[in-house]
């Protein structure tokens, strides 16, 4: 294993404060990228990904997750 990669994963944090500033489409499609190519268990990959920008829709979606 690459010392990048393991420096990557040493360095690793939960980040719990956001700030208001807004993310560029570019940016938003390169992390879910990211996720697509991030490895799972027996490669099934379950997972979906959903980019909402509208901020009464992510209060409701907000909503039905608490």
């Amino acid at each position: 294993m690459t010392s990048s990669v393991l420096n990557a994963i040493y360095k690793r944090r939960s980040i719990r404060e956001f700030t208001e500033k807004e993310i560029s489409s570019e940016q938003l499609y390169e992390i879910v990228k990211a996720g697509i190519w991030a490895p799972s268990g027996l490669n099934n990959q379950p997972w979906r990904f959903v980019i909402i920008k509208d901020l009464d829709v992510k209060e409701q979606v907000a909503q039905q997750t608490r």
